[in-house]
């Protein structure tokens, strides 16, 4: 599998993973804010390699 698409997938699953934590907790609850902080930094991954 190309790192891309796992890339791609493990993205999804981390914001399945927020949207389910925010529609049980608030916002601002560390497992939110964590979770939010991964995509981030996995989106952030993602904007690098199209950039290359």
């Amino acid at each position: 599998m190309s790192s891309n698409i796992k890339l791609l997938k493990e993205i999804e699953a981390c914001r399945l993973l927020m949207f389910n934590l925010a529609s049980r907790n608030s916002l601002s609850s560390p497992q939110v804010v964590e979770a939010s902080q991964k995509l981030d930094l996995l989106l952030n991954k993602l904007s690098k390699e199209f950039k290359q």
